[in-house]
């Protein structure tokens, strides 16, 4: 997502069509893109808000496409078009890369680490809200199970509203609040 004084920019795969409110929506996918794809999305913002991931390699999906690859080229577009503030959506725990989501979560972040854009990292666990995405349709789907499945390399879950991240992420996109950097 980007986002400038005058407007959002919502960023997807396949952008729902006809969506209320006042956010534009534009198609692109993060784990092909190159730094050249964002040039028209880039002009006049001030941050953006990267909150892509897949969890797991599949028929086009590529967790090393949109967690490493993506954010290459969007770091390389920003510093082109002087976009200086990134808040990316990591995730928990990806500093032991257990799992290809992990690794490649964590290796994005590395990239973002060593970048010289202003950065703000968030590792929510898994956010519930509203509409079931991403972990929080991974458990709702789980818990349905007549059994309950045992996975190795997992931690403890910690579970965070999804306005409480909206309100995170909407404070470090003032100009006045600190990058973690």
């Amino acid at each position: 997502m980007f986002a400038s004084p005058q407007r959002v920019v919502g960023v997807s795969r396949h952008p729902e069509l006809n969506r209320p409110g006042h956010v534009s929506h534009v198609a692109l996918d993060l784990a092909s893109a190159a730094p050249e794809d964002f040039g028209a999305l880039l002009g006049g913002v001030d941050a953006v808000v990267n909150c892509a991931g897949t969890l797991q390699d599949a028929p086009g999906e590529s967790t090393k496409g949109v967690h490493q690859r993506g954010i290459a080229a969007l770091i390389e577009a920003c510093r082109t078009h002087g976009v200086r503030r990134i808040v990316h959506l990591s995730a928990i725990g990806v500093e032991r890369q257990a799992t290809a989501f992990s690794a490649t979560k964590h290796a994005g972040e590395a990239l973002i680490r060593a970048s010289d854009l202003d950065w703000v990292i968030l590792r929510p666990s898994v956010v519930i809200g509203r509409s079931a995405y991403g972990g929080s349709a991974l458990l709702r789907g789980l818990a349905a199970l007549p059994v309950q499945p045992l996975m190795s390399d997992t931690g403890p879950l910690q579970f965070v509203w999804l306005d409480d991240v909206t309100q995170t992420i909407l404070f470090f996109l003032q100009q006045e609040a600190p990058p973690v950097k």
